[in-house]
């Protein structure tokens, strides 16, 4: 029998569901959400935006996006994706956030595995690669405890709190992801 592939130990991947985004917008005014993302956010962002983005109708085949739910509660703990897929190049870009509340839980952990394994066992992606702004020690930790390894720094990327802060690129391939998962079983 096959297992869900997109259910991890503590968490599973799923659509948007109602009250979603409604707790996206909400979680926007924390430190951990927008502040942390790496692109620049010019705007607070409305439930409709959240469901706009996340039901992905302006995307192609270049681009997956997931809710992610605890496994013993189907709390909305965050949400996941996968984008920039490039088939012909075999390459993908990761993208989470957890809602604050929910952090330190293992769920960021768990969700980047299951991600991983969709990229690599069901896309045959080659390499994944994300970026973390430098100041952000709890993601920085978990990448790193996945797999991820640094691989550049655009120094000085990001201004936040009246300071410059270093943008790091992470990537990890998919023979460094065969090697760990199997090392771990």
């Amino acid at each position: 029998m096959m297992s869900n592939f997109m259910s991890g130990k503590l968490v599973h991947l799923t659509e948007l569901r109602q009250g979603d985004t409604e707790l996206f917008a909400q979680e926007q005014w924390t430190d951990g959400w927008f502040r942390q993302l790496s692109m620049d956010m010019s705007r607070v962002w409305l439930p409709e935006d959240y469901k706009e983005d996340l039901k992905g109708e302006h995307w192609g085949t270049d681009e997956f996006v997931y809710v992610v739910r605890a496994n013993d509660t189907e709390a909305t703990v965050g949400w996941i994706s996968l984008g920039d897929v490039q088939l012909k190049n075999r390459g993908a870009e990761v993208g989470i956030a957890i809602v604050e509340s929910q952090q330190g839980n293992g769920y960021g952990t768990d969700a980047l595995r299951i991600i991983l394994k969709f990229a690599f066992d069901e896309l045959n992606m080659h390499r994944v690669h994300l970026e973390v702004n430098g100041n952000n020690a709890g993601a920085i930790h978990i990448y790193e405890r996945v797999g991820f390894k640094r691989e550049g720094v655009n120094v000085g990327a990001l201004y936040q709190d009246g300071q410059r802060i270093d943008r790091y690129s992470y990537g990890i391939l998919q023979t460094e992801w065969r090697a760990l998962t199997e090392a771990t079983k």
